[in-house]
């Protein structure tokens, strides 16, 4: 089969969070596509945090992560550096208010990003946290943290 490349050009697929479980699969046609999904999780194991964080749960546990989306050993790392990492930022703060600025902080995690909003003036706070993934024609590959 011949494919007519000048007609994907300039095209641009757009999708949902469950198309980076085909990530791998369809790694040669979401490029080709120049595709962007939103998704509230993604790992790029390229990175050096990621790769060292799969290497020292392989040396702990004996085995790989599960394939799953999320990587819950991730999402158990992620949100207990985001908490220590915070808690060590307002050690001297009293306790009643050491999470009152959490609709500021940022913290750099692997898999989750974090971004809270104060649902109301009583009651907790709701993750907005979002990435959006672009699988670039180049064959690059951008995590972009979106908050809204």
């Amino acid at each position: 089969i011949m494919r007519d490349t000048a007609s994907v050009a300039d095209t641009h697929l757009y999708g949902y969070p469950q198309y980076q479980t085909y990530a791998n699969s369809h790694a040669n046609e979401f490029f080709e596509l120049d595709t962007w999904y939103h998704t509230a999780f993604y790992t790029n194991n390229n990175r050096p945090d990621a790769a060292s964080f799969n290497r020292k749960f392989k040396r702990m546990y004996g085995r790989e992560m599960g394939a799953r989306y999320p990587r819950y050993g991730l999402l158990g790392f992620d949100i207990g550096y985001w908490f220590l990492n915070g808690l060590s930022h307002r050690l001297h703060a009293p306790a009643e208010t050491v999470f009152a600025g959490m609709t500021t902080y940022r913290c750099s995690t692997i898999q989750t990003g974090f971004n809270f909003n104060r649902v109301s003036p009583t009651g907790g706070y709701t993750n907005a946290g979002i990435y959006v993934v672009h699988m670039r024609a180049d064959g690059q590959i951008f995590k972009v943290d979106f908050a809204w």
